[in-house]
């Protein structure tokens, strides 16, 4: 019974390891991430420690040295000598995969083309299949599991800001408008519309960790009115969400200088979002009251621009004094936006 056992073991370890093999290889001629196929992606890979664009992750390396490791610990399975050195090595492979990921996120928000295509699920996972069978024979060894537990800590620690990712979304054109109407008018509250899992802009970050775009409205209002509070309702989107975003905030409190105001990701849904807030009556009307002699015509979205850049003065024009009133008014609308 025990030696039907064991052969019943072993041609299952055979058979996952042959299975996993096969899935490897294959994963090499198919879509892997973005556009290019597993050879295409292996070879990058190994080039990305020397890059010197900005938008490349160095991290990129270890999935290029997988492949290596990968050979290696096969060669080395025939050999019960150096089954330490297969340990380890199989460790080194279980710590590169997370640090892959984390370089295709990075390398996702700095803007390159990231998507995980079918070569690189099979890649994983023929990895996994020849690595995971014999798990348990490397954590009989005491030197392994201590490094099995320090690269666990580095990886979770690098793999923090992926997780978080997944809890966020792009913002809508309501996010973009709240987060443009709180810059120009100096109003926090309207930060406090804006969608708490929302993307920061691009144009607001100054690394490869994303920002949550209503602690950017937050930070840059707070700065705007010399107002350090602003900064207790930041959020990071990184490693110090840890920490309470206590780095994040002390960060905010020491800025000293921001933009003055924000221009739209898309000017027309700006003007979608403002007509909700602003009836066409009433840039007509104010039109009329600018110039008496305009001839009636349809209200365009250019009409709509210029009533914005007139609430958004900071200095009353001489010919109308009703742009307080206004301007209070359009902030109340916004805020009352659902």
């Amino acid at each position: 019974m025990l030696a039907n056992a064991t052969a019943l073991g072993n041609w299952v370890r055979r058979t996952t390891l042959y299975a996993g093999l096969g899935l490897f290889l294959l994963s090499f001629f198919l879509r892997a991430v973005g556009y290019d196929t597993g050879w295409d992606c292996a070879f990058w890979a190994l080039l990305a420690g020397g890059q010197h664009d900005d938008k490349i992750s160095s991290l990129a390396v270890f999935g290029g040295l997988i492949n290596f490791e990968i050979l290696l610990f096969l060669c080395l399975l025939p050999f019960r000598a150096v089954e330490l050195l297969r340990s380890l090595i199989a460790l080194i492979i279980l710590f590169s995969i997370p640090m892959t990921w984390v370089a295709i996120h990075r390398m996702s928000i700095a803007g390159l083309s990231m998507d995980i295509g079918p070569g690189h699920v099979l890649w994983v996972s023929g990895i996994l299949l020849v690595v995971l069978p014999d798990a348990p024979q490397y954590l009989a060894y005491r030197s392994v599991r201590w490094l099995g537990i320090s690269a666990a800590l580095i990886a979770g620690w690098f793999c923090v800001p992926l997780v978080i990712s997944l809890t966020m979304h792009p913002g809508n054109e309501k996010d973009d408008f709240f987060y443009v109407a709180a810059w120009t008018f100096r109003e926090p509250g309207i930060c406090g519309k804006i969608d708490a899992n929302a993307i920061g802009r691009a144009d607001q970050r100054e690394d490869i960790e994303l920002s949550y775009m209503q602690s950017d409205c937050y930070r840059n209002v707070g700065v705007l009115l010399h107002n350090p509070k602003s900064c207790d309702d930041l959020k990071s989107a990184g490693v110090d969400r840890l920490t309470g975003s206590a780095f994040t905030k002390a960060q905010c409190r020491k800025e000293r200088y921001t933009a003055g105001t924000a221009m739209p990701l898309d000017g027309e849904h700006f003007v979608h979002v403002m007509r909700s807030v602003v009836h066409e009556e009433e840039v007509q009307a104010w039109q009329n009251r600018i110039d008496a002699s305009r001839v009636a015509a349809p209200v365009t979205d250019k009409d709509y621009w210029d009533y914005y850049g007139y609430l958004s003065l900071d200095v009353v024009e001489p010919w109308s004094l009703e742009q307080p009133d206004l301007r209070r008014d359009f902030v109340k609308r916004v805020l009352a936006i659902q």
